[in-house]
């Protein structure tokens, strides 16, 4: 059964690729739609160009050589039946749900560009997302399993590996971004201490595993160093001399700004803010000035930059998923505003806020219409 399959540009300038004659370079894009998701294609010359090139005088087994001696092609064998391997195909051709019809060798699977390693780092990330529903263990908030979204799956320590933590299964856990960056090199209860200060959600997993602690203010402060004291959540050294700096930030392996007010780090949360809202952040056209606006608001009232982005961002993605998507940021000013005054994200499940069905708009029109004798 052929397939789509996207051509990428590097192709027409790649060495092999050039040194076929034209009738093979035809051939061989169109036998990337005859192979299966790992680049194996039966090895039917005759087949093969009844199906790609019908109206064509060529010969399918000449052109099908002339691969095989440039390189780009080999053949192998599945059991006993024949079939014929695509050079590096796995790496430029990555479906969602792969169907594999031919087994390939091993010796030959570094060939088609298969990389067992990755596929089993991304099969063990796969089922960490899995083992939570696809929500962050910490908030609970909803995750995407694909990268290239604003609020993808991110795999985190419970316990972190500067204090100790393993690589095992059960210290691994599915977090959102924000709450990945926030947590930065605490432990467990320290970040669940953390949110409980700051009055920000915590999913009923989380609160289960480290819900038993009464004095959430004990335990970050024992977190702390001889020489440090907490602010905002966030360790804060301070130096002997009198200033001040805020400590390494072990997670991301960066150090933090804190010269910097952070209403001029704006621009830093403007790009995330317009992908909650389901736009583009590389096409979108839209202005975020009204970002600076919010961050100096939670300035105002003490927060971090780190928890003003976990607020501002959690309210946003809220409030697209009844009416904000593809909205301009200034549209949820009033949301951001009312959840930085009270430190909390709006739920998303309040029924005053979901826009009603086409039935129930008809049911009102039609409950509104008086009932007239004769009629």
């Amino acid at each position: 059964m052929a397939r789509i399959r996207s051509v990428h540009p590097g192709l027409y300038t790649d060495e092999g690729f050039i040194s076929l004659s034209i009738e093979a370079r035809l051939f061989y894009i169109g036998i990337w739609s005859e192979a299966d998701d790992q680049g194996a294609f039966a090895w039917k010359p005759f087949t093969l160009k009844a199906r790609i090139l019908p109206a064509d005088n060529v010969d399918a087994k000449a052109l099908l050589q002339e691969m095989v001696d440039i390189g780009v092609v080999k053949e192998a064998l599945d059991g006993e039946k024949p079939i014929g391997l695509i050079k590096n195909f796995c790496k430029w051709q990555r479906p969602k749900k792969p169907s594999l019809f031919f087994e390939i060798p091993d010796h030959l699977r570094s060939f088609v560009g298969l990389d067992d390693e990755a596929e089993e780092n991304r099969s063990k990330r796969k089922a960490i997302w899995a083992r939570f529903n696809g929500r962050c263990f910490y908030c609970g908030s909803e995750v995407s399993y694909y990268s290239k979204r604003h609020d993808s799956l991110e795999i985190d320590h419970v316990t972190p590996v500067s204090k100790g933590g393993s690589d095992d299964a059960s210290n691994l856990v599915c977090a959102c971004r924000g709450c990945n960056r926030s947590k930065k090199d605490m432990s467990a209860s320290e970040f669940f201490a953390f949110r409980k200060l700051k009055k920000l959600p915590v999913s009923e997993g989380f609160a289960k595993s480290f819900g038993s602690i009464s004095h959430p203010e004990n335990v970050a402060s024992d977190s702390e160093s001889d020489f440090s004291h907490p602010e905002n959540g966030f360790r804060v050294t301070e130096r002997r001399k009198g200033g001040r700096e805020e400590g390494k930030d072990v997670g991301c392996n960066r150090a933090t700004e804190t010269e910097k007010p952070i209403a001029d780090r704006w621009q830093e949360l403007a790009e995330d803010v317009i992908a909650a809202t389901g736009n583009n952040p590389a096409r979108s056209m839209v202005r975020a000035d009204c970002v600076r606006q919010w961050l100096a608001d939670a300035s105002a009232r003490g927060y971090s930059f780190e928890t003003a982005t976990e607020i501002i961002l959690g309210t946003v993605r809220e409030k697209s998923r009844f009416g904000g998507k593809g909205k301009p940021p200034a549209w949820f000013h009033s949301p951001v505003t009312q959840a930085l005054a009270s430190g909390t994200i709006p739920s998303a499940h309040i029924v005053g806020n979901a826009p009603k069905s086409r039935a129930d708009r008809v049911a009102d029109a039609w409950a509104g219409v008086p009932d007239i004798p004769g009629v």
